[in-house]
């Protein structure tokens, strides 16, 4: 039963004095010491902790106090509702910090700043990139196809991001390869696309984002992994390649 209760966030003591307090009904501080097999020094400490958590309430009866537990089927719905409390305390910790958390970061603006991350996650992070930044146009290189495989939602960010393109008036470019064309919406003015046969070109599994100062690399083949590099220089580099790939073109 330990097991299952520090799964919920009680550690180990706390879990063998509620334990005690749920065998014993009301009980003093020596009576619960005696069950869980600890010291009173140690039950004095965690029956506090359980108390600030809301899982054991107390009463005065002469000049002895005894505990109670709440009963189990509310034990479950405190721990979160505790948990949620601290979640918001550490955001509001975080969101104060997040300034000079910034400022260090941007200490060195000559170098360029990388962010390299594995699996799944990295790929979707990028996703979260494109619909949250702020930029006025934006060149992709990407295997759509090989893409929907790993990310079968990728479809539903791809709509979403032409939204966000005709909202924010952002100008796109985006070279895309599959077995057979993917995007069958007309082109428009802002954005545009040009579709590679996969069995014309070499195989590669990887896409290729760049707007404002930032490249973003995501590579898919075996092992994922998401490379973010910040740096004007870099950026203007791979965009010249870009269109360089883009005018050749028909």
């Amino acid at each position: 039963m330990i097991p299952f209760l520090k799964q919920l966030g009680l550690s180990e003591k706390e879990a063998k004095v509620y334990l005690a307090s749920l065998e014993l009904g009301e009980a003093t501080v020596l009576e619960l010491a005696k069950k869980s097999a600890l010291n009173r020094t140690t039950v004095y400490i965690e029956i506090e902790k359980l108390s600030q958590k809301g899982l054991v309430s107390s009463i005065e009866k002469g000049k002895k106090r005894y505990f109670s537990p709440i009963h189990p089927e509310n034990l479950l719905s405190l721990i979160i509702e505790k948990q949620k409390r601290d979640l918001e305390e550490k955001t509001k910790l975080f969101q104060k910090i997040l300034p000079d958390l910034t400022a260090i970061h941007n200490l060195a603006p000559n170098k360029p700043g990388i962010q390299f991350f594995e699996g799944i996650e990295g790929l979707k992070l990028i996703r979260e990139m494109l619909l949250a930044d702020k930029y006025k146009e934006i060149s992709q290189f990407v295997n759509l196809e090989a893409v929907y495989k790993i990310l079968p939602e990728d479809r539903l960010f791809r709509k979403k991001l032409e939204e966000k393109f005709k909202q924010e008036q952002i100008f796109s470019k985006l070279i895309y390869t599959a077995s057979s064309p993917i995007i069958t919406a007309p082109q428009e003015k802002l954005d545009q696309y040009k579709f590679i046969p996969i069995n014309q070109i070499s195989p590669f599994y990887t896409e290729i984002n760049v707007y404002g100062h930032k490249t973003i690399f995501g590579t898919f083949k075996e092992k994922i992994t998401t490379l973010i590099i910040e740096d004007e220089e870099i950026a203007n580099t791979v965009k010249i390649m870009f269109d360089l790939i883009w005018n050749s073109l028909s």
